[in-house]
């Protein structure tokens, strides 16, 4: 035992006799150990990144259009990050080690996905069948990295009000998709958007429930900017239906740009003190 500068006592790893326990040099060789380990891992995922491109480059590029070439490169070199990513993380966090593994495992597999989709996969699909799949993907990823960090604790509780907003987003995710790989040719592509918007609405009104306000000798907080968001969301629902088509795309998004910013204003002015009379 030794005193530091300040006058307290603290404990030493090493004995007096000057000589480290077997236990504690056996921790710290094998704390070494893994160390040197994960740096070789390291090494030779980059070695191997490059020796698989020089491969690629060498025997398959010149098969593919340059489009398919960048996104085998991109792609291949977030696969040999994600991998090291997934050898390093989590390690000072005990039983959430595996969380923290799993989640940088999926979000690195869900860039490749997309990263491969335009250049590989796309043209096996019709347009809206494509957006399905990736819809599908990108929402079972939203669905399944939550579900991972909800056992997070000790003790699982979910309340009432969390299990029905969560049961919604997966019926809501399922009914985007079915949309999309059956009904969605049938309209127009601006039809499409304003029912995309209708079915965030139908989830947003839904959960409406989650929003907390004060009620009683206080005003209500909150409101007023939820019912612009509400109105805002009818009006471009009702536009996209009814006038798109005589605009073009760009126009169209420059529109709901400007009305969205109008939105963000009102809200904010909405819930300063000098017009909370109004």
């Amino acid at each position: 035992m030794a005193s530091d500068d300040n006058g307290s006592e603290r404990f030493d790893e090493t004995p007096e006799d000057g000589h480290e326990s077997t236990t504690v040099k056996k921790k710290r060789l094998s704390r070494h150990a893994r160390n040197r380990l994960k740096a070789y891992a390291a090494g030779g995922a980059l070695l191997a990144w490059i020796v698989f491109l020089v491969l690629w480059l060498l025997i398959y590029a010149s098969g593919f259009e340059f489009a398919q070439n960048a996104a085998v490169v991109v792609a291949s070199f977030f696969l040999d990050v994600g991998l090291v990513a997934v050898v390093y993380s989590g390690q000072e966090f005990g039983r959430t080690r595996w969380r923290i593994k799993a989640t940088v495992g999926l979000t690195t597999l869900l860039i490749v996905f997309l990263i491969m989709w335009p250049a590989f996969i796309s043209q096996y699909f019709g347009y809206y069948q494509g957006w399905a799949v990736v819809a599908a993907v990108i929402l079972s990823f939203l669905t399944v990295i939550p579900i991972i960090w909800m056992t997070a604790g000790p003790v699982v509780f979910l309340p009432g009000r969390v299990q029905a907003v969560a049961a919604m987003f997966v019926l809501w995710s399922i009914l985007v998709v079915v949309w999309l790989w059956f009904f969605a040719d049938g309209h127009t592509g601006y039809h499409n958007v304003a029912i995309m918007m209708g079915f965030i609405l139908v989830l947003l009104l839904v959960n409406i429930g989650s929003v907390k306000v004060t009620v009683g000798d206080e005003k209500i907080q909150g409101t007023r900017p939820l019912g612009l968001l509400f109105l805002w969301f009818v009006v471009i629902i009702a536009w996209f239906w009814f006038f798109a088509e005589g605009l073009t795309g760009y126009q169209n998004a420059a529109l709901v740009l400007v009305s969205f910013v109008l939105l963000v204003l009102l809200a904010y002015l909405s819930e300063r003190p000098r017009y909370q009379r109004w």
